[in-house]
């Protein structure tokens, strides 16, 4: 594929793109999918577990100033 500057990047086929991605118009094969995620991995988002929201609120009363709230 050849290289656009931002000005004229409009002007790439939908063709150029797949020969340069190396895909089919209808998608990648069950062959590529399983190939590509063995080599990438899946496209998952992993879960972040944060402070459950309890840790919060007692973490305000931790502080000296907390306890001068609460009186």
């Amino acid at each position: 594929m050849k290289k656009y500057d931002n000005e004229s990047v409009y002007k790439v086929t939908p063709q150029d793109v797949y020969e340069h991605l190396d895909v089919d118009r209808n998608g990648l094969s069950t062959d590529e999918v399983n190939k590509r995620q063995h080599e990438y991995g899946k496209n998952v988002l992993r879960e972040v577990k944060g402070e459950p929201m309890w840790k919060k609120f007692l973490h305000h009363f931790s502080k000296l100033d907390g306890y001068f709230v609460m009186v």
